[in-house]
C-alpha cells in the first residue's frame, strides 16, 4: 500500500547545420510507482535515459524524438517528425511503438497573400501506453467522455490525420482560413489494458 507517484523527465538536443536547415533529438521518461522518489539519474541532462533504465533493469517507459526541418527557398519549409515509443535495443523482443508526421507549409504561389499547410500524422496502436498505469503518458482522464487525455499529440494512439489548412491575407485585419480534416481512429486508448504487440496487428484497430 502507499502513492503511486509519477515524474516526467526530457531533454532535449537542437542542431542547425546550415541556415535553412534544423534537426532536432529529444528524450522523455515517464516514470513512478508506490513510495517511489526522483531518480537522480534522470535529472542528468547528458546521461540517455533508456540506457539507464536499462543498466538499472527497471520498466520505465522512455520515448525518443526525431525532428527535421528544411526550407530548400524562400516561402517553403518541409518538416517532419518521427517518435519512437519505448525503443527496443534486441529488435524482435517487440516491434519498435513509432508516431510519425511529415509536412509543408508554403506561400508565395503566385499570390502573395496565399499561405498553405497540409500534413500528415499517424500514430501506431500502442504508443503511449505502458504495462504499469503510472508510466503511461497520460494527463489526467475526462469523466465525461470516458476518455484519457494524453501527454503528447492530441490526436492520441492508433489513429492517423490528413489537415488541409489555407489562409488568404486580405490585410493587416482580417484574414480568410479553412481546414479540411480526415481522422481514423481505432479502439485502443493510452488507459486500454497494454497487451503485449503484435507484429500484424490491423490499423486503426476495430
Amino acid at each position: 500500500q502507499g502513492v503511486s507517484n509519477r515524474y516526467l523527465a526530457a531533454h532535449r538536443l537542437d542542431w542547425r547545420p546550415r541556415r535553412n536547415l534544423e534537426l532536432a533529438f529529444s528524450e522523455v521518461m515517464v516514470y513512478g510507482g508506490v513510495n517511489r522518489l526522483w531518480e537522480w539519474n534522470y535529472l542528468n541532462p547528458i546521461l540517455p535515459y533508456y540506457w539507464e533504465q536499462l543498466n538499472n533493469r527497471i520498466n520505465d517507459n522512455p520515448l525518443w524524438n526525431l525532428e527535421c526541418s528544411w526550407r530548400p527557398r524562400q516561402g517553403l519549409e518541409l518538416y517532419g517528425e518521427l517518435m519512437i515509443d519505448d525503443f527496443q535495443i534486441d529488435f524482435h523482443s517487440e516491434p519498435q511503438q513509432i508516431g510519425f508526421s511529415a509536412g509543408l507549409a508554403c506561400s508565395e504561389l503566385g499570390f502573395n497573400r496565399l499561405f498553405i499547410n497540409m500534413e500528415y500524422e499517424r500514430i501506431n496502436t500502442f504508443v503511449y501506453g505502458q504495462d504499469y498505469p503510472h508510466n503511461r503518458y497520460m494527463h489526467f482522464t475526462d469523466w465525461l467522455r470516458g476518455e484519457a487525455i494524453g501527454i503528447g499529440s492530441d490526436l492520441g494512439p492508433d489513429a492517423d490525420r490528413i489537415t488541409f489548412r489555407p489562409r488568404w491575407h486580405q490585410s493587416a485585419s482580417l484574414d480568410f482560413t479553412g481546414l479540411l480534416e480526415v481522422v481514423r481512429n481505432g479502439v485502443n486508448r493510452i488507459d486500454s489494458t497494454q497487451q503485449t504487440p503484435v507484429k500484424r496487428i490491423k490499423f486503426p484497430s476495430g
